[in-house]
């Protein structure tokens, strides 16, 4: 039996939890933004945060994924 699960997967919940000490996260293509905010709880407090940068494959010039562009930047608004 294979293991399909994507490795990233298991990366993005370790920045995830580990950000939380953190005062600047730069994650560019190692991660995608939006599986970083799926492990944020929404109980996380970022105290310390002063700069967040993420990368995204949504934000890319295709206006046909506009509302999950919207989606995952009102969920970052809200978690960070």
């Amino acid at each position: 039996m294979f293991n399909l699960v994507d490795p990233n997967e298991g990366l993005s919940a370790v920045l995830a939890s580990k950000s939380l000490d953190l005062q600047h996260l730069t994650i560019s293509f190692m991660i995608d933004a939006e599986e970083f905010f799926q492990h944020c709880q929404s109980t996380w407090s970022w105290s310390h945060l002063q700069s967040l940068a993420l990368t995204s494959q949504l934000l890319q010039d295709n206006w046909g994924k506009r509302k999950q562009i919207e989606v995952l930047l009102c969920r970052a608004s809200v978690l960070v």
